[in-house]
């Protein structure tokens, strides 16, 4: 085993950044923390590593991404570079004439900052291609397809019609969420999406993450790590529509080695704003909707009972605060309610976070929403007008005991941007101070898959995942998983 000494930095150690530590690395694990005064005792044969008074926190967990999905992206078209309906239908039929595929897929498409926020219909989509076009927004909850891509997903069985607005081209929830599984890429194709996205999150300084997909996906995964090139850790949870194959399969929450690991069962309450699918107890605008609750009650009871006899956790996605109460209501009736999990919980009330506390449910929230769409002109508000303040009191959550860490659902995967977002809230009540926010992405992360003795702290006897950032924390220069350097960003 070879030692590394980590030494003239500042170590975010128990809260806090520290001077005049040392971090002995012994292959996979933190070995000891050591004062400058005992550096002098270590022999020749440990490698040191001047830091140059740069700051090392422990690496990032993200609660909540898409990694998968966002090497998927890169490997297609992203498309929010443009800034209207215009210049998004020029771009795609521009790239339609400069490849050939069998389904044109472009991502990542946000209205919602262009000065019309109108998106295309799918007559707009027919006039650029008879092949099939899809394109899909950047919260996934919601897509436009043209007539070929319509007829294609029509003749598919699995597919829910009543997400589907034909005469617009519109497709809800259902489809733009499932657009993988039911158009599955190859084995090798998923390999090289995660391998893509892996360098991207190295370099923002992911060292775990949380993720959810199909068993195509869990298998890209597997074989990745068996022949070495999955670098990042990763707890992976499975769409509910896989639950009786998982459970077939004999799989539980926690097996796995702490390199791929079992998280649960995936399951959607609600949208996104975004979308106007998030459930509201409210209508967004005056004529508008509350949004889509997507799962009934009792359904939610079967599939909870179901997972928890086969030994699996859910996480359940819930934006709106009629859906985070349906969810709070089913959890109610679990026998460990503290196994499961809130993914987003966006727009809680405080009856809300008072049974999450008392339930000691564990919540992922991204507070790169905020940041994103947060704020007057924002998103939120042309949705919601003033309910947008309601959104994320990530303060208010920590008063009250909540159990939640962050995530960044991969819009983008870069927790400084969500640090930022944290500190920087456009409620001003609500901001937080940077160390609990490096916290929330690091030792709280760890509690959310149950590996807080072993990952998110820089302590003796940790897994030695690192991240070394500038004096401003704005941007990553090293990063190491299990002692081994996986990037270096200092021009070397």
């Amino acid at each position: 085993m070879s030692l590394k000494l980590l030494k003239n930095a500042k170590i975010f150690h128990r809260g806090s950044f520290k001077k005049h530590l040392g971090i002995l690395i012994n292959g996979e694990i933190i070995e000891y923390l050591l004062r400058e005064s005992e550096f002098k005792y270590l022999n020749c044969l440990v490698d040191e590593l001047d830091l140059q008074n740069y700051r090392v926190i422990p690496g990032f967990i993200d609660t909540h991404t898409h990694m998968v999905g966002y090497g998927l992206s890169l490997m297609e078209s992203k498309v929010d570079h443009v800034n209207s309906k215009e210049d998004l239908l020029d771009f795609i039929a521009e790239d339609v004439k400069s490849r050939k595929e069998e389904i044109y897929i472009y991502s990542d498409f946000d209205e919602s900052t262009w000065e019309k926020s109108e998106p295309p219909t799918r007559e707009e989509l027919d006039k650029i291609s008879s092949k099939p076009v899809f394109l899909r927004r950047i919260c996934g909850h919601f897509g436009i397809g043209n007539s070929a891509f319509l007829e294609k997903c029509l003749s598919l069985k699995e597919i829910r019609k009543d997400k589907i607005d034909s005469q617009r081209g519109f497709f809800y929830e259902d489809i733009p969420l499932n657009l993988y599984t039911l158009f599955p890429p190859t084995t090798e194709r998923l390999k090289q999406a995660i391998l893509k996205a892996q360098y991207e999150f190295l370099k923002n300084g992911i060292t775990s993450i949380h993720e959810f997909g199909s068993p195509a996906y869990f298998k890209a995964y597997e074989e990745l790590e068996s022949e070495g090139k999955l670098k990042i850790r990763v707890y992976f949870s499975f769409y509910e529509r896989y639950l009786e194959d998982v459970i077939k399969s004999g799989l539980i929450s926690g097996f796995g080695n702490n390199r791929l690991r079992i998280g649960g069962v995936k399951l959607f309450a609600d949208g996104s704003v975004g979308a106007e699918t998030a459930y509201f107890s409210f209508k967004y605008g005056e004529k508008g909707s509350r949004g889509i609750l997507l799962l009934d009650e009792d359904k939610l009871i079967e599939i909870m009972h179901k997972a928890e006899n086969s030994g699996l956790r859910l996480l359940v996605h819930a934006i709106g605060d009629a859906a985070i109460e349906t969810v709070l209501k089913i959890y109610e009736k679990s026998r460990n309610p503290n196994l499961h999990r809130i993914e987003h919980f966006e727009f809680p009330t405080k009856s809300s976070i008072e049974r999450t506390q008392r339930l000691q449910i564990q919540i992922s929230l991204q507070p790169n929403f905020t940041g994103k769409w947060g704020g007057i002109g924002g998103m939120y508000e042309k949705k919601l007008g003033r309910r947008w303040e309601l959104n994320n009191p990530i303060k208010t959550l920590l008063q009250s005991n909540v159990i939640f860490a962050f995530g960044s659902d991969a819009m983008p995967p870069d927790p400084l941007f969500g640090i930022n977002s944290a500190i920087n809230h456009p409620v001003e009540k609500e901001r937080i101070d940077t160390e609990t926010a490096i916290s929330l992405y690091t030792e709280k992360a760890a509690f959310l898959s149950f590996e807080n003795t072993v990952k998110g702290r820089i302590e003796e006897n940790c897994l030695s995942d690192l991240v070394v950032i500038d004096e401003n924390l704005k941007e990553v220069k090293m990063v190491f998983i299990g002692g081994e350097c996986i990037y270096d960003g200092r021009g070397n």
